[in-house]
């Protein structure tokens, strides 16, 4: 099952900011999430990639880390491409749809 993404860009796109969820992908319980990376990295791009949620999901995870893989490439690409390549990349990690990091992880590394 390929991943779709959500990206939104923001300011100078200086940054992009990926946001890893773990059971569950529900807008509501990532709004104070976003908001607080919007706040703290106002030229931060945002990309979600989304794919299948739930307990009973019996998707290959190396499969699905693979896409996110590609899908952080492909956007990393894309700002090479238009001139201005991210300055850092910050992968944010949730579980069990909580609103507190469960992982943050930059590069390149600080």
């Amino acid at each position: 099952m390929p991943i779709h993404t959500y990206f939104e860009q923001n300011g100078d796109s200086s940054a992009l900011v990926v946001l890893l969820h773990g059971w569950s992908d529900d807008e509501e319980q990532y709004a104070d999430l976003v908001a607080a990376v919007k706040m703290l990295e106002p030229n931060a791009d945002l990309l979600r990639p989304h794919y299948r949620k739930g307990i009973a999901h019996n998707e290959n995870p190396f499969v699905v880390a693979s896409e996110v893989e590609v899908a952080i490439s492909e956007t990393y690409e894309h700002s090479l491409m238009d001139g201005k390549p991210y300055q850092r990349i910050v992968l944010i990690a949730t579980a069990w749809g909580a609103s507190d990091p469960q992982g943050v992880r930059v590069w390149p590394g600080q």
